[in-house]
């Protein structure tokens, strides 16, 4: 079962010759492509990355007003947005979030029903 959800929201490259274009923005691409390096890396089964699009799924559900893609998001929580993170500051994060799931796995939630 998947415990930490990694989710990027993405927005496609509009250009003046085609309003639909397929090619994700460069910025976008390289946190997808940074993410997935990081979790290769990390080869927790607990960590699942998703993918989104902007215009389609972000507006309402973000529920934050200045934000532009590549957003990404750990459980929920706003992470970055604008521009690829920095490399050792996202892994801290998912590996911080991974820490957090960890130390509570423990716990039986069962009881607190």
């Amino acid at each position: 079962m998947t415990k930490i959800k990694i989710l990027i929201y993405t927005i496609k490259r509009n250009t003046l010759l085609a309003k639909k274009n397929k090619e994700t923005c460069r910025s976008c691409e390289e946190t997808i492509d940074l993410a997935k390096k990081i979790l290769e890396e990390i080869s927790s089964p607990d960590v699942k990355l998703e993918l989104k699009t902007w215009r389609k799924d972000a507006l309402l559900p973000l529920g934050y007003v200045d934000t532009h893609p590549p957003v990404l998001l750990i459980d929920g929580e706003f992470v970055s947005q604008s521009v690829a993170p920095d490399r050792d500051y996202l892994k801290s994060r998912i590996i911080q979030a991974l820490d957090g799931v960890k130390s509570l796995s423990h716990i039986d939630l069962d009881q607190f029903v």
